[in-house]
């Protein structure tokens, strides 16, 4: 089970968090859609789906420590223990908090509406914590040298892949949401 649960977080931050950072840097170049009536109502179900993702990412975390730290035995415990909230507890906790962080802010229309706060936003989600550390290490003995080791077609037809999944599980949001407000219209009409 813990297993399925880190795959499924894996998913949430590889895809859906990468899929939505792409189209937070390409919305507000009015990229995706024409009409300004269609590209609100997008981008409102887009910012809606992130912060559910972001509580059901929460919730996936929580799940996962709770069940890490109850089906290890005391060797594991401790080290997980040591690594959550030990000397190190911040490198554990910073990426997670800042995607929980990130995907509940877009609740505030402050932060949904302004093009350089969702630019911001979209970084966060887009770019993991762990390569920026990285970078920046790896940085400090010279200059870093990259190399596309696989070609543009590969990496193109993969954000296309995840942007194309991020609209499917969008549009079951949406659907959903809209069959359940329907349902509730029509409880109220009958209880009258």
């Amino acid at each position: 089970m813990l297993e399925v649960i880190n795959n499924t977080l894996s998913f949430i931050q590889q895809d859906l968090f990468t899929a939505f950072g792409i189209i937070s840097i390409l919305y507000p170049l009015g990229v995706l859609i024409s009409k300004r009536a269609e590209k609100t109502l997008y981008d409102k179900v887009f910012c809606s789906f992130i912060v559910f993702l972001g509580m059901v990412y929460l919730c996936l975390w929580i799940i996962l420590i709770v069940g890490a730290l109850m089906t290890s035995q005391e060797p594991d415990s401790a080290t997980i223990l040591n690594r959550i909230f030990g000397e190190y507890w911040w490198s554990f906790w910073l990426q997670i908090v800042l995607w929980i962080g990130a995907t509940q802010l877009l609740r505030l229309p402050k932060f949904k509406y302004y093009p350089l706060l969702r630019l911001m936003i979209s970084l966060v989600l887009l770019v993991p914590m762990e390569l920026v550390v990285f970078l920046f290490k790896f940085n400090q003995g010279g200059l870093i040298k990259i190399g596309l080791s696989e070609d543009i077609l590969t990496i193109g037809g993969e954000l296309l892949l995840k942007l194309g999944i991020f609209f499917g599980f969008t549009q079951l949001y949406y659907w959903s949401f809209e069959y359940v407000r329907r349902l509730r219209l029509k409880w109220k009409e009958e209880a009258r």
